[in-house]
């Protein structure tokens, strides 16, 4: 399997002199010239290792590091800071900025290719871990993967015992204009608040995940329809209150919900609270639509 390595260097004699010296290692070496380009490459990429200029001819290297780091779609990537003149406190305070490693140049061949290949396995490790972790690192909330294993277990009593099973699916309504207003960094503190309100507003026998990058699911054990709706609305109102504020302004979060009863397979349940979240989005967000025996509805409730 070949590694993405982003290389960030106005030094296009090093550019040509990495992919000379990684040319039997496999990684595919991708080119950014300035930092300004490099932070974008590392959004559009999300390479597995960077190895980053201290120099650039526009913005220093630490302040891209800071960027990536404090970016939550960049801060696990691993940073392999490269200069020319260093001194012992260089090495010592690169870490502080979250380096992973330090190589000087120029380099030997052998430590660029050990200082790679370990930090590739390092990231590795990381990522094999973040697999089996069960916790959402943003809100603190279960995550997907536990909500798939829970729901396999709640779907079979459900069947056993003939209790009913409610599923509540919620979206923060035009989340990706709050990140492009405000910055992801804002965005994450969004997520961050909704899902305590959310997690606050259910009943301790409810269950609620991180599903995806903007939306929650519930779900709610020997719970019908009508009492699930309620948990939804309840939090519906608890997301329109939140006081958030960005840049000295007020900024005011919706979100919308999608509520369905398990009444068959495994999918039935998440497609239809799915569906009726759609609905209730396409109605202008902020409310809570159902699907059961009866149509879909999409109410808003009036605060």
């Amino acid at each position: 399997m070949s590694h993405q390595v982003l290389l960030i260097d106005d030094s296009k004699a090093i550019h040509a002199l990495v992919r000379t010296r990684m040319a039997d290692e496999p990684v595919t070496i991708l080119s950014a010239y300035s930092g300004q380009e490099g932070v974008a490459a590392a959004h559009q990429y999300v390479p597995q290792l960077i190895l980053l200029d201290v120099d650039l001819p526009d913005i220093e290297g630490l302040e891209v590091c800071r960027q990536l780091k404090a970016d939550a779609a960049t801060s696990a990537i691993p940073i392999i800071f490269m200069a020319g003149r260093v001194s012992p406190d260089d090495r010592i305070y690169r870490p502080e900025v979250g380096a992973a490693d330090f190589l000087p140049i120029p380099f030997n061949p052998a430590e660029l290719r050990a200082r790679v290949r370990g930090a590739l396995r390092t990231r590795q490790m990381f990522e094999l871990l973040e697999g089996r972790a069960q916790i959402d690192l943003v809100t603190g909330l279960w995550n997907r993967a536990y909500f798939e294993d829970r729901l396999c277990q709640e779907l079979s009593l459900s069947r056993r015992t003939g209790q009913p099973l409610t599923c509540i699916l919620a979206d923060i309504d035009h989340f990706a204009s709050i990140n492009d207003s405000f910055g992801r960094m804002f965005g994450d503190d969004v997520i961050r608040e909704a899902g305590t309100v959310l997690s606050n507003g259910t009943r301790l026998e409810d269950m609620v995940c991180r599903f995806g990058p903007d939306e929650f699911i519930f779900l709610c054990p020997c719970t019908h329809l009508a009492d699930a709706k309620t948990v939804a609305t309840r939090c519906q109102q608890a997301i329109t209150e939140m006081n958030l504020c960005c840049q000295n302004s007020r900024v005011h979060v919706t979100c919308s919900f999608g509520v369905a009863e398990h009444e068959g397979g495994k999918s039935s349940m998440i497609d239809a609270a799915e569906k009726a979240l759609r609905v209730a989005q396409r109605a202008g967000g902020d409310r809570v639509g159902t699907i059961g025996a009866s149509p879909i509805i999409a109410e808003s409730i009036q605060i």
